[in-house]
C-alpha cells in the first residue's frame, strides 16, 4: 500500500507500506514511480520469502565501522600491520570519497560504473596504477559483502566473478619487465658499491633477498659455511614500514643458500661493522642487524634506497639497458643468473621464496626459453653424434698367462708351481 503525504511545507512524499512476516514496515519515497517500483519489488521479495530488512546509513560510515573491525583483526594477529595500513589507505584515499555520502540501500550498479569511468581515466592518465585499482575493487567487494550481512543493504551491487568478485570492474595489468644487471654491468656494479651499500647488493644480487628481508635480516640469522657444510640465511623476519614483520607468505620463511663468495662478503662487513645490539624503546630491541646505523637500528629500506643506491648506480656507469634499476630488479638478477646457469626451477622458486614453482616460471619464462633452446642444441648435438658410426675398434692382445695370473692375485715362480701373491 502506498500513502500520499503533504508535510507542512507542501512537500509532498509517498510511504510504502508493507507487511514482512508479521511485521509491518515502511519506505518513503519523493517521487510516485520510485515508490510504486520499490513496491512491486519488495512485494516479490516477500511472497517468495527473500525479503531483507536493510536499515540504510551512508556509505562513509558503512567504511568507518569496516576500519573498526579490520583494527580488532589486527590486534587479534589475523593480519599484519602492513596489510592493514594498506587497506586504510585504500578506503580513505579511493572508496569514501567516491561512495561516502550516498546511503548504502541506495548504491547502484550505475554508481559503480561511474566510479569504473572516472577510475579508468585516471590510469589512462598514469596517475593511478591499474594493479592499485584493482586492489581496490578486490576490497571493496569484500566490504560491501559485509555491509549485506550487517543488514545496512539487502545485496552487493558490485557484478560477481572472476576472483574476489569485480567481474568487468577490473583495469588490465601489463607486466613490464623488471632493468636487471647483465654481463659487464654487474661487476661494473660490485666494484662502485662501497661500505654499507657493498652488503646490501650483495644481499639482493647474490642472495635474492626482497628489500624488506635484506634490511631485516639480523646476525644471528646467518649460519657460517663450515668445513665444506654450505652456510646459510635463516629469511624469519622482513623490516617494513618500520616494523618487524613476519614475511609475507609462508614460502617466504626460507633458508638461502650462502656460498663462499657472499660468505666473504658478510665477514668484511662483519669486521667493518661489528655487531651493536639495538637499544631497548625502538623497532628491533635487543637485535643486530646485518644493515644498521651507528646506534644499532635498522635502516629504513625506503630512505636507503632513495639515498643511497642512484648514486651507486651513477657511480657504476651502467648500461643503458640497466636504466630504472632498483633493489628487487638485483633479487631478479639473482633468480635470472640462477636459471641461466641451469639450476631447476624449484630450487629458484625455494630459494627466492616464491609461493609456487608455476610462479617462477611465469615471472622467468624469458630465461626459460634461452634455457630450453639450449636443451634442444644437446639433443641436437646427441643426435649427430649418434647419427656418425662409431671407429672400427682395435681388438684387444692377447692376454699372456702372467697378465692372467696377476688379474688374479698370483705370483708366477720360475720352476715351480702356481703360488698365490705374498707367498714363498
Amino acid at each position: 500500500m502506498i500513502r500520499k503525504r503533504i508535510g507542512v511545507t507542501g512537500k509532498i512524499s509517498y510511504c510504502v507500506v508493507f507487511n514482512d512476516r508479521g511485521t509491518e514496515r515502511s519506505k518513503t519515497f519523493a517521487r510516485s514511480r520510485d515508490a510504486h517500483r520499490f513496491e512491486r519489488e519488495v512485494q516479490t521479495d516477500v511472497d517468495a520469502g527473500t525479503y531483507r530488512h536493510t536499515t540504510a546509513i551512508p556509505m562513509a560510515e558503512v567504511c568507518a565501522a569496516w576500519l573498526k573491525k579490520l583494527t580488532a583483526d589486527m590486534q587479534l594477529g589475523s593480519i599484519k600491520r602492513s596489510t592493514a595500513r594498506a587497506y586504510v589507505s585504500i578506503v580513505t584515499r579511493h572508496l569514501v570519497p567516491a561512495f561516502g555520502s550516498i546511503p548504502s540501500d541506495r548504491l547502484t550498479t550505475a554508481d559503480l560504473e561511474a566510479w569504473r569511468q572516472t577510475q579508468a581515466a585516471k590510469v589512462k592518465a598514469g596517475t593511478l596504477a591499474a594493479k592499485t585499482h584493482n586492489n581496490t575493487v578486490a576490497l571493496l567487494h569484500g566490504i560491501l559483502d559485509w555491509a549485506v550481512a550487517h543488514q545496512w543493504m539487502a545485496a552487493n551491487p558490485l557484478p560477481k566473478g572472476r576472483r574476489h568478485g569485480g567481474a568487468g570492474m577490473r583495469a588490465k595489468v601489463v607486466r613490464t619487465e623488471r632493468p636487471i644487471v647483465e654481463g659487464a654491468d654487474i661487476p661494473r656494479l660490485w666494484a662502485a658499491a662501497t661500505g654499507t651499500a657493498r652488503v646490501v647488493i650483495a644481499l639482493a644480487l647474490f642472495a635474492g633477498l626482497r628489500r624488506g628481508e635484506v634490511f631485516g635480516l639480523r646476525w644471528r640469522d646467518v649460519a657460517w659455511p663450515d668445513a665444506g657444510v654450505r652456510g646459510h640465511l635463516a629469511i624469519v623476519n622482513t623490516y617494513v614500514q618500520s616494523e618487524m614483520v613476519a614475511p609475507k607468505s609462508t614460502a617466504s620463511r626460507r633458508f638461502v643458500d650462502v656460498g663462499a663468495e657472499l660468505a666473504a662478503a658478510l665477514r668484511a662487513h662483519h669486521a667493518a661493522w661489528p655487531p651493536v645490539v639495538c637499544p631497548e624503546g625502538g623497532v628491533g630491541a635487543g637485535m643486530a642487524f646485518v644493515v644498521r646505523h651507528p646506534n644499532g637500528r635498522p635502516m629504513d629500506p625506503d630512505a636507503w634506497t632513495a639515498d643511497h643506491l642512484p648514486g651507486v648506480i651513477a657511480a657504476a656507469g651502467l648500461s643503458p639497458a640497466a636504466a630504472g634499476l632498483t633493489l628487487h630488479g638485483l633479487r631478479h638478477t639473482f633468480g635470472s643468473l640462477l636459471l641461466a646457469d641451469g639450476a631447476p626451477a624449484k630450487y629458484v622458486s625455494e630459494q627466492m621464496g616464491h609461493a609456487s614453482v608455476a610462479f617462477t616460471q611465469d615471472v622467468y619464462q624469458h630465461v626459460l626459453a634461452a634455457t630450453r633452446a639450449r636443451g634442444g642444441d644437446t639433443i641436437d648435438r646427441a643426435m649427430r653424434m649418434a647419427a656418425t658410426p662409431p671407429a672400427a675398434a682395435t681388438p684387444p692382445a692377447a692376454a699372456t698367462a702372467g697378465d692372467r695370473a696377476r688379474a688374479l692375485g698370483i705370483r708366477l715362480v720360475p720352476g715351480r708351481q702356481l703360488a698365490p701373491e705374498g707367498s714363498r
